[in-house]
């Protein structure tokens, strides 16, 4: 091309068309007759071969053409065959994730890599989400820095990391079929980071150990154009020598010759007015396997998008995924119902076989539902957004049309025209998406289900879910078959527990029958003491009508929204089914195979290891354990057999309870003087390793009937699952042991199975779940040593006669001792052993979500709360300009506060002032945002009030007094009421006898600090009027009116 441009610019000197000086093209306006004119009077002279080079000479005058253009932005690389890496450097990727997902859908980019994204954790994944693609970060600040990565979601990938801390790097692992793994990475060099090229050629060995292909892309602020001249010979893999280098770019060159990498951009990255740089470059040591590469014009920031395309082996490399569902499109709930009428159900109770009941009920359900939703199977397409219209796309194609042109001129006024698009977009965009969302949500007030839908557009904080395409590695062979991947998974999961067993020590045989028998002993209960009822058809009704729509389908692809909306037909039915199964002691075998789906953890995505197992059973399944869960726990009520610490999937239990025991047991130790010794406790996949033979055999000495005991029997043997990966299903696999994960009656089972284990220890053990510790006090540290270390040992025979594993790896079986603070300096560490495994003692731990520290400060717990409270703010003011007034308190009341009403009372009183005064600016961010205040506006009493807010140690206040209530009028644990003693009035009884709590006495500060001290104190200076509230609500709205009324005349006086 360059040759023809030189002909064409001779010919029009010869002609005196326009001139030429220092061999830059001068634009000139021709007048159209003159410029008709020319082409005739050159058509007929020049000879043919010279046309050609004419021509090239008219589209370059005709202002839209670059002598170099690559590839257009929109589209670029659709009808191109091979994997596409691309890398921009943004300069801050929030603002311009639109842009950015506008161009994406566009394309069909495997991996794009972002730098300077200007990203930290305030900003969720959610918010610069791109559909389609898994976002990988590697945060530095909002000021500068940062690394993200996009790959593509139906490539499989491995994360590697090699490099240090200091170095802004994102590297994978590409996995394809038929193909050696190759290396993608993502690399940002700051201009002050001067030893970044020696960090760099210090680990590419460790990049790729069997000498893979590697492609590095970013920004690595190494400019390898002089004098517009680039310093490397684009022919060859050498360097022009003609030019004087600098020191960086001499050890840039070495690293290059030293691994045999070769720079493939030739072209500016970076254009401005008065400078051309190349500093955005593609590393690769397999340039041979490259199609393509290049610059794109995308307009988004002041850096050219850089490209380059792999070759691949397979000539197609499909990203589209069908998924089989149901059409809605004609579906009518009365015409459902209506169907399911005409089905004569048949009284089922009357069947000799479970199976064969279940499955004729099955089958008419089934048809039923095919006649009103179909399944059909669609292809999942990315759609823009409903407010990204063609006026956006319009604006972009102008802006990237002057881009163009000031790339060719490189004049003043091409590049203010040029940023004027710039502005014209931004503005545009952010006007269309204000627009849409207030509309969206001012619809959506008053439908709790499509608000917060809306806001999960917004990019609302969510629970991430696994798209991604599976891979697995076993044997040193990689699989990219979704069907063995799937059976990889199934055997896998089926000889997990089966391996755990083997690891087992022997047993100790100290808790068997006869411990069990001692330990139920004090119950009273008799062997037949408990059997199944029947249900009458108005009880399954009550609990189909209270199912969530939104629970996932099991094996069958029974919705419950099929099954609720034709309640009051298939109520009948699925009673007489329960009253079959109890009365034959027996559970529908397809009620006992559920489908399992992998989600990723942490780790090396190619090790089945780091997934765990989500279960799906059938939702009739879910309504049968329900029946029999409210018949269980009634019983189990009733006798008071659970033991009393055991917080976990309890009626009026919770997290919140079992920490404020914790903290003032671990307080009142304080206040006498002594140490409370603490060992925490990880089980290793505990619900998934019950053995069915120990529980049935506990069940005879809780009071279960033969008969109770047969069906449960049935309910747990046999079970069987298949694992969904990728749109494939594994073969059946068998469950040998364990509870069904995402049943109802798996949990209580598991209370079941671990009930006795206080038999084991003579220290005091909670208990919420599988989470367990153990704390012992005394003044000397040594009786608590050797307290805790027969005790773990005595617990660790049980788990092991139980068939229990802990998990002593990786600190998740660790010691604590809680003391203040001149005794902590003083104190001799714990040494806990077992069978020679030490476990350490830290100097903080999180238990059931809460941050304790040896000296029970809170100050972990606190700066924890600020921080996510921090980030949703931060949120909230990203999207402020999209939410009413009163959406804004919604979000600030469900964001927000739950962060400080957790677990409050078990680390806001040990808080310092200073802490105590974050807290509140904190929540004073909150109060500004909902009213729209600026930064500097005082918060007082009518702010307060306008919010319907307490402040936070009110709130705090308002707390205790809500667990005294709930205490009194028996809505929480026996432990907790046990703290609190009413004071006797006298001879007389009243019906409110609990007006006044005793107070008990504490000496020192962290002893006046406990719950038990804290809360009578609070509750006693209430009016009685609050006091006799009839329900929680009440109580806590009047307490709230209450504190407010007191402030208010505070401030009077």
């Amino acid at each position: 091309m360059d040759t023809q441009l030189s002909e064409s610019l001779k010919l029009c000197r010869n002609h005196n068309f326009f001139t030429v000086e220092s061999n830059e093209i001068i634009d000139n306006i021709i007048a159209y007759d003159q410029y008709i004119s020319f082409i005739s009077l050159s058509l007929t002279k020049i000879k043919l071969k010279k046309k050609s080079s004419f021509f090239w000479l008219l589209l370059l005058l005709s202002g839209d053409i670059e002598k170099n253009p690559g590839p257009s932005s929109i589209g670029c690389f659709q009808n191109k065959k091979g994997l596409h890496f691309a890398h921009i450097n943004i300069n801050s990727l929030l603002p311009k994730i639109d842009e950015l997902r506008y161009f994406i859908r566009n394309n069909n980019i495997a991996v794009l890599g972002i730098t300077e994204s200007k990203l930290d954790t305030s900003i969720y994944n959610s918010e610069i989400q791109i559909e389609g693609y898994e976002l990988l970060r590697c945060d530095r600040n909002r000021h500068g820095g940062g690394v993200a990565c996009y790959i593509r979601r139906n490539l499989c990938f491995n994360i590697k990391n090699v490099f240090p801390e200091n170095i802004e790097n994102i590297f994978v692992d590409i996995l394809l079929p038929k193909t050696k793994p190759f290396t993608v990475g993502i690399l940002y060099r700051p201009p002050t980071q001067h030893d970044f090229v020696k960090v760099l050629s210090s680990k590419l060995d460790l990049l790729s150990p069997e000498k893979n292909d590697i492609f590095i892309l970013g920004d690595l602020n190494i400019n390898t154009l002089c004098n517009g001249m680039n310093l490397f010979d684009k022919n060859s893999n050498h360097f022009n020598e003609n030019i004087t280098l600098s020191p960086l770019f001499k050890q840039y060159r070495e690293l290059c010759v030293s691994f045999s990498m070769k720079q493939i951009i030739s072209f500016p990255t970076r254009i401005t007015s008065n400078s051309l740089s190349l500093i955005d470059h593609v590393l690769t040591n397999a340039s041979n396997m490259i199609s393509s590469s290049g610059v794109i014009d995308i307009g988004i920031s002041d850096h050219q998008m850089i490209y380059c395309t792999r070759k691949l082996v397979r000539s197609r490399f499909d990203i589209h995924k069908n998924i089989r569902c149901r059409s809605f499109e004609n579906y009518d709930a009365t015409s459902f119902v209506d169907i399911l009428r005409l089905c004569n159900f048949p009284n089922y109770e009357t069947y000799g076989d479970i199976n064969h009941a279940y499955s004729d009920f099955i089958g008419k359900l089934t048809n039923s539902i095919d006649k009103v939703a179909p399944t059909k199977v669609i292809r999942p397409k990315s759609r823009s957004e409903d407010w990204f219209d063609g006026e956006i796309c319009n604006a972009i194609k102008i802006k990237k049309k002057r881009l163009k042109k000031f790339k060719r001129t490189r004049l003043a006024i091409d590049e203010e025209h040029y940023k004027e698009s710039k502005t014209t977009v931004r503005n545009l965009i952010n006007f269309k998406k204000k627009s849409y969302f207030e509309t969206k949500l001012k619809e959506n007030i008053g439908k709790p289900k499509e608000l917060w839908k809306t806001l999960k557009n917004l990019g609302l904080p969510q629970k991430s879910t696994s798209g991604v395409n599976i891979c697995l590695k076993t044997n040193e062979k990689t699989s990219f078959d979704a069907k063995e991947n799937a059976n990889i998974f199934k055997n896998f999961f089926s000889n997990l527990a089966r391996n755990l067993f083997l690891k087992l020590p022997e047993a100790s045989k100290k808790f068997g029958k006869n411990s069990l028998h001692l330990y139920y002993k004090k119950f009273n209960l008799d062997k037949n003491n408990f059997s199944f009822c029947s249900v009458s058809n108005e009880v399954v009704l009550k609990i189909i009508l209270n199912l969530y729509l939104c629970k996932t389908s099991g094996i069958d692809k029974i919705s419950a929204k099929f099954i609720k909306d034709g309640a009051t037909v298939l109520a009948l039915p699925i009673s007489q089914i329960f009253n079959l199964s109890i009365k034959l002691s027996s559970f529908p075998d397809d009620c006992k195979i559920s489908k399992l789906k992998p989600l990723f953890k942490k780790g090396s995505k190619i090790d089945p290891k780091n997934y765990r197992p989500i279960s799906l059973l059938p939702i009739i399944s879910k309504i049968l354990e329900k029946l029999v869960h409210d018949q269980t726990q009634n019983y189990l009520d009733k006798n008071e057999i659970l033991y009393d610490y055991q917080s976990g999937f309890r009626k009026n239990f919770s997290t919140n309870y079992c920490l404020a025991y914790l903290n003032d047991k671990i307080s009142k130790g304080f206040d006498t003087g002594i140490y409370t010794g603490m060992i925490l406790i990880d089980l290793q996949k505990a619900f998934d390793t019950i053995n069915h033979s120990i529980l049935l055999e506990k069940m005879t000495f809780i009071g279960f009937s033969e008969k109770t005991i047969k069906w449960f029997k049935s309910y747990l043997i046999d079970r069987k699952f298949i694992v969904h990966v990728n749109e494939a299903t594994s073969d059946p696999g068998d469950l040998c042991c364990g509870v069904p994960q995402g049943s109802i009656l798996g949990p209580l089972l598991f209370l079941l199975y671990v009930n006795d284990m206080p038999q084991a220890i003579k220290s005091e053990l909670l208990l919420y779940a599988d989470d367990s510790c153990i704390l012992f006090q005394h003044k000397d540290i040594n009786v608590i040593q050797k307290q805790l270390n027969e005790d773990f040992s005595n617990l660790c025979d049980w788990f092991v006669d139980n068939k229990l594993s802990i998990h002593f790896g990786e600190d998740k079986t660790k010691s604590i001792l809680f003391a203040s603070k001149w005794k902590v300096k003083k104190a001799s560490k714990l040494e806990i052993t077992y069978k020679s495994i030490a476990i350490k003692q830290h100097s903080k731990v999180t238990y059931l979500g809460c941050i304790l520290d040896e000296t029970l400060s809170g100050e972990s717990m606190a700066l924890n709360v600020i921080n996510k409270i921090s980030s949703k703010i931060k949120f909230l003011y990203r999207n402020e300009r999209f939410l009413t007034p009163g959406l804004k308190r919604l979000l600030c009341n469900s964001l927000i506060q739950p962060h400080f009403d957790y677990a409050c009372s078990s680390w806001y009183p040990y808080l310092t002032q200073n802490l105590k005064n974050k807290i509140q600016i904190m929540q004073n961010k909150c109060i500004r945002f909902c009213l729209q205040l600026d930064n500097r506006s005082h918060i007082g009493l009518n702010e307060l009030e306008k919010i319907n807010w307490l402040n936070t140690n009110d709130r705090y206040r308002q707390n205790l007094c809500t667990i005294v209530f709930n205490s009194l009028h028996g809505n929480c644990p026996l432990y907790i009421s046990k703290m609190f003693d009413v004071v006797q009035q006298g001879n007389r009884s009243t019906r409110f006898s609990y007006l006044k709590l005793s107070q008990p006495f504490r000496k020192t500060n962290m002893g006046q600090k406990s719950l038990s001290y804290t809360c009578p104190g609070e509750w006693n200076k209430l009016c009685n009027s609050l006091k006799k509230c009839e329900t929680v609500n009440t109580f806590k709205h009047q307490l709230k009116k209450h504190f407010l009324d007191f402030l208010r005349t505070l401030l009077k006086n």
